[in-house]
């Protein structure tokens, strides 16, 4: 086999993550289901894999051009049904020279002898010829292939630029990024495990949150980091594979801030693992009379991140050469340890180690870095294949401009297009499958409430205080310690949890009832907090906000040098703009029609953003790039000038509906109209206009006299015996102009004018009237109520009293401005990276000062949730004011609920997968690769027992119960009045009410069961219902023919809920 196949399949392996096959989350995962069949397409000998693909390809098209070449043959054979002989012209030959004998026409005859002895003579395709196709082939996937993500690249950026027409709308200048189109994902450490076999014994290296991270956390997706970036060594336990029933050794790892010496693990491994004690000499050597270890453990500092990338990162890879002189010293002279020829170690205990060094390092390096899913690889890829043919293959345009072009080049690139379009097939089915994956919608697997407790029927007040959970929450959160009824009554604005009361089944009778008493629940509750990554949340809201939200406020990763994000190949802002450009095109449908957006940024990426910011909403839908003095000190690490401000982007939906109100009035603006007349309070002003555009040059017709009674100083503009002219001119002698003209003049001069004098000397003043707004805001907000430092640390301190538990909140008077002139009393605000909740906190103080009922939905990714996003706003409904972590009062907002909910994602679904073991059925067309997966990922809900749906989900792995209802809601866009329960025959129904007239009926249910009476009995209790759903067919209907149920006197149509539904 030539050097150029081996060299295609080499990188085709690479390019399938091969040499990632220990690597056990994230798109590996996704590789490794597939592993078989991918590795039967590089390297089998059958009829669809790769080479007798290429093979069966080159004799195609060989073959076409042959009878390009011959047609006048080709159509004669044809008409006699034996063309087929042409595929070997020459082991056919005395055949064809027959049928060519039939021939009445001499001339056609010998034309035909010709042609055909042609085709015998020739040789078809060369190995130099195959070659080239190979290399062409290969090109093409090195452009486009890098370290797992398909795009540009440096190979094609040198190549040719990206195409003009590619996105060019019309406009006069045009934004794109390498990653334009690809949809942004980073893989979560609690995801980073690795298996692999070594010397006979299976290991594998896992992380597990302990008792010492387990505040903290663990990251999924594109979280914010936690503190805890380092790797503790914690123990070694033998457990057996799901699968395969084999021993497995599991290295556990928690997250700490300090790794373990690689030293102490590999001993650890070898006397746990191997029985061995005795491998001091492989691990460490002296040097300068000092020990030194052979294997470099990570550095304090090793995360830090330089240009896109982690710099400590590169120090792990060792070469073993190195290795082997550093460790020689301690064998005997001469003893070989390392095969300059075979590149490999000689010692099998050194090899061993070198390989739990490499497995270990890709466990640690694993987490850090991005990757990307293509939104149309198939299309993408076959686009930049047509234009290589173009620019690459066919590069002599004076042979195709003269019309000589040679068979070969044809020849080339008929098999080139053919062969890859092979490749790209298989490629786009393990990218699309991936999207799939990502972008389908998940599944809520936790919802629970928080209530102020005046909400709460005091009837219910003893369950509370036998609940210790509650009552030690009560304690942490807010320093209270609640004993007795009259506690309860004292702290209305004290905050329920319903998770404290779950039991472990999964079941909450207690929330049942306290639910079962608030009408129109979704109106009532004020807000929702989501435990998610933001994409898979947006998804997941989308059904039910869309066209809902009036504001979004939010304040993404900045990625500058103090913050950056972790990227691949140093596109930093090419990852990045692909990272804003997937969420912010989502969130703009959750918008109204008038609805304002409003993102926070600093100069690192201000740029990119607002060009992404133009091409979702248009450039004529921008209102302003406001800059806020958020550090009025300046930063002291700034090499040049002291930033001291960021900005705030903001756009509208549609800028002609759209309305920015002004300023809500402070109390210092009232105090400046301190006079009053039976209008109004009001201010006064001079009536001679001062400033910018007051000269009379500039506006002649605002200067005009007025004349002055000087007894009851009246005023006119008509002169008369004894009254007094009054000019606009200044003290220095300037002719101004007057505010209004003439005939405005008139009408207002008894009401808004007043006359005085002084000296002599008579003026004219306005009244500015107070009209209940304040002022008007402008593009700089530069105040000291907008320094993070005071209003956004420090208050984080008070809440808290932790100055380092969030890093850079927001000032809480930056947010509160930025919805106090974006939103009405009523609007919904989303904010989907919600961070330390300040966003929530705002609306909260808003509302409290006007008097509204805003409401706010928060989408937190990271590890804070638990830790800062829903404690804030629980601390924050109890009280307003906080010192030191403790409440000063209790003068919180009273009659508050907010819902919390936990989703499913995309790393809980790659766990979950359930792996076809089967056999594909033969010719199965590519694309359908992942039909099996699928399928079983479509079908996992069992809704004849809709309370009884486990799931694995989250770091450390849990087991829970999937929110059927929740996630239903959700998906048909479900607005709920009531969620009630009822226990009717001994079987529990939840009923969800919504408003608009659907009632949804969930039960466990067999398949020839028929409980139709007590769905009957329970929707005799409701008014305004046109529609019942139900989880499961009755075994007998008592419907009509249009398939209506009769309640009463109404016949209500009746509808099963499909698990369809499920897998949007």
């Amino acid at each position: 086999m030539s050097k150029s196949i081996d060299n295609l399949k080499y990188f085709l392996k690479e390019m399938f993550q091969f040499n990632e096959n220990d690597l056990d989350f994230g798109i590996y995962k996704i590789y490794n289901l597939k592993r078989k069949h991918i590795e039967s397409f590089i390297d089998g000998d059958g009829v669809g894999d790769l080479t007798p693909t290429i093979e069966t390809i080159l004799k195609e098209v060989n073959l076409e051009n042959q009878k390009t070449d011959s047609i006048e043959l080709y159509n004669f054979l044809k008409n006699l049904n034996q063309d087929k002989l042409l595929e070997d012209p020459e082991a056919n030959y005395k055949q064809l020279e027959l049928f060519i004998g039939t021939e009445q026409s001499e001339d056609k005859k010998a034309k035909l002898t010709e042609s055909l002895n042609n085709l015998s003579k020739s040789e078809g395709l060369t190995d130099e010829l195959k070659d080239k196709i190979y290399n062409h082939i290969l090109g093409f996937f090195q452009m486009y292939y890098s370290n797992g993500d398909f795009g540009y690249n440096d190979r094609s950026r040198d190549l040719y630029k990206v195409p003009y027409e590619a996105d060019y709308n019309g406009s006069d200048t045009m934004f794109h990024w390498k990653h334009k189109g690809s949809l942004y994902i980073k893989t979560g450490t609690s995801f980073n495990a690795i298996k692999f076999d070594l010397n006979g014994k299976k290991i594998e290296y896992r992380l597990e949150t302990n008792v010492h991270s387990e505040d903290e956390g663990t990251s999924q997706n594109n979280n914010k980091d936690s503190q805890l970036k380092h790797y503790r060594f914690d123990r070694i336990e033998k457990v057996k594979d799901k699968t395969t029933n084999e021993d497995v050794y599991q290295v556990i790892f928690n997250l700490s801030d300090a790794s373990t010496s690689k030293v102490d693990i590999y001993k650890a491994i070898y006397k746990e693992v191997y029985n061995e004690t005795d491998i001091h000499k492989y691990l460490e050597y002296e040097k300068d009379g000092k020990p030194k270890q052979v294997f470099v453990d990570l550095t304090k500092d090793f995360d830090k991140v330089q240009n896109g990338a982690i710099k400590g990162l590169s120090a792990l890879r060792q070469k073993k050469l190195k290795i082997e002189k550093e460790v020689k010293n301690n064998f005997e002279r001469g003893e070989r340890l390392y095969d300059e020829a075979t590149k490999e170690f000689t010692d099998e205990t050194l090899k061993a180690l070198y390989t739990l060094d490499q497995k270990l390092n890709s466990f640690y390096i694993g987490n850090d870095a991005d990757y990307f899913i293509h939104e149309n690889l198939n299309e993408f890829l076959n686009n930049e294949k047509n234009r290589y043919v173009k620019n690459y293959i066919f590069d002599d345009l004076e042979s195709i401009y003269s019309g000589k072009l040679d068979n070969t080049t044809l020849l080339i690139a008929k098999a080139f297009d053919k062969v890859s379009s092979r490749i790209i097939e298989f490629l786009s089915a393990i990218e699309d499958f991936q999207k799939h994956l990502f972008t389908k919608k998940k599944k809520v697997v936790e919802s629970e409430y928080c209530i102020t407790v005046d909400y709460i029927d005091e009837k219910y007040y003893p369950e509370i205080l036998a609940n210790k959970t509650q009552l030690q929450e009560w304690e942490i959160l807010f320093s209270l310690e609640v004993k007795t009824v009259e506690d309860l009554k004292a702290n209305p604005t004290l905050v329920l949890d319903t998770k404290c009361f779950k039991q472990p089944d999964g079941t909450n009778p207690f929330k049942d009832k306290i639910l079962a008493e608030i009408e129109d629940l979704d109106e009532n509750t004020n807000g929702l907090l989501i435990n998610s990554e933001n994409y898979q949340g947006l998804k997941v809201l989308q059904n039910k906000y869309k066209n809902k939200v009036q504001t979004i406020y939010t304040d993404p990763p900045y990625n500058a040098k103090s913050s950056e994000i972790i990227y691949k190949n140093n596109f930093k802002h090419s990852s990045w703009a692909s990272f804003m450009q997937n969420r912010i095109s989502l969130s703009k449908t959750f918008l109204q029609q008038d609805g304002i957006f409003e993102i926070a940024i600093d100069d690192y990426e201000v740029t990119s953003l607002w060009k992404v910011c133009d091409s979702i909403f248009g450039s004529e839908n921008f209102i302003a790039n406001v800059l806020v003095i958020h550090n009025p000190r300046g930063r002291n690490d700034d090499k040049f000038f002291g930033t001291a401000h960021e900005y705030m982007l903001t756009f509208a939906f549609d800028r002609e509906k759209a309305q920015i109100l002004n300023f809500k009035p402070t109390e210092e603006h009232i105090k400046q109209y301190n006079k009053e007349d039976d209008i109004s309070p009001y201010a006064l002003t001079g009536y001679m206009r001062t400033g910018n555009n007051s000269n009379r040059h500039e506006r002649p017709n605002l200067f005009y006299p007025i004349y002055i009674n000087p007894k009851n100083k009246k005023l006119s503009l008509e002169n008369g015996e004894g009254l007094i002219e009054v000019l606009p001119i200044n003290s220095d002698g300037d002719e101004k102009t007057w505010r209004w003209g003439e005939d405005t003049f008139v009408k207002r001069k008894d009401t808004e004018i007043l006359v005085s004098e002084k000296n002599g000397v008579w003026s004219l003043q306005k009244k500015r009237r107070f009209l209940g707004e304040g002022k008007k805001p402008k593009t700089i907000w530069h105040d000291s109520r907008y320094d993070a430092s005071t209003n956004g640390i420090m208050l984080m301190k008070a809440l808290f009293n932790d100055v380092n538990l969030f890093s850079y909140p927001k000032s809480i008077y930056t947010v509160f401005d930025a919805l106090s002139v974006s939103t009405s009393e009523n609007s919904l605000i989303l904010d989907y990276f919600a961070g330390s909740a300040t966003t929530g906190h705002a609306t909260i103080k808003l509302n409290k000062e006007d008097k509204g009922f805003r409401k706010y939905l928060l989408i937190e990714m990271g590890t804070y949730f638990n830790i800062v996003t829903k404690p804030r706003i629980q601390k924050v409904i109890y009280s307003d004011n906080w010192k030191n972590g403790k409440p000063l009062d209790n003068n919180g907002s009273p009659k508050h609920i907010f819902k919390y909910q936990v989703l499913e994602q995309y790393e809980d679904v790659l766990d979950n997968l359930q792996v076809y073991n089967g056999e594909l059925p033969e010719n199965l067309p590519i694309k359908y690769l992942y039909k099996p997966e699928e399928n079983s990922l479509d079908n996992t809900l069992n809704l004849f027992t809709p309370f009884s749906n486990t799931i694995s989900y989250g770091q450390p792995t849990q087991q829970g119960f999937i929110d059927v209802v929740e996630t239903y809601n959700y998906l048909q866009g479900y607005f709920v009045r009531s969620i009630k329960t009822y226990e009717l025959h001994k079987k529990y129904y939840k009923v969800v009410e919504t408003t608009n007239g659907v009632l949804v009926i969930w039960r466990d249910i067999t398949i020839n069961e028929d409980d139709s009476q007590q769905v009957i009995e329970i929707a005799s209790k409701y008014e305004n219902i046109h529609t019942i759903e139900v989880n499961a067919e009755f075994a007998t209907l008592q419907l009509d023919k249009s398939n209506h149920l009769k309640v009463g006197d109404n016949n209500i149509e009746l509808r099963i809920i499909a698990k369809d539904v499920f897998n949007q």
